[in-house]
């Protein structure tokens, strides 16, 4: 083969390296960009709440847990915080299956016989 075709071949090849770190380049950046911004909000929330005079964050009543944690935890009795986890464990998987039931019935598409009871949300 000739010697122009070689210097043709790296060129394009240069060229196609050149535009691929261009574009990952550009990708990368738009990523950084909208990291940044998300660190900047953070970081705004963050010093709201550092403030002296700020009033404390505390959780929803409805958000809190009957599980002892911390010392508590350390010596309660397993079985009564086996129970305990067994409850809220019952709860959730029931909370989760009523959303969902009340979800499908909202879009009119029940999936399941079970979710077809008299006491359904839909009806």
């Amino acid at each position: 083969m000739p010697w122009w075709f070689w210097l043709l071949l790296w060129i394009v090849l240069a060229l196609v390296l050149l535009l691929v770190l261009v574009l990952g380049t550009v990708y990368l950046w738009r990523k950084a960009k909208g990291l940044l911004g998300e660190v900047s909000d953070a970081q705004e929330l963050l010093s709201q709440a550092n403030n002296p005079d700020a009033v404390p964050l505390t959780a929803p009543q409805d958000a809190r847990s009957a599980l002892p944690s911390g010392w508590d935890a350390a010596f309660a009795d397993p079985a009564t915080v086996r129970q305990l986890r067994s409850q809220e464990k019952d709860a959730r998987v029931e909370a989760r299956r009523e959303r969902r039931i009340a979800s499908l019935y909202a879009h009119g598409r029940p999936r399941r016989w079970g979710d077809l009871d008299e006491n359904s949300p839909g009806q």
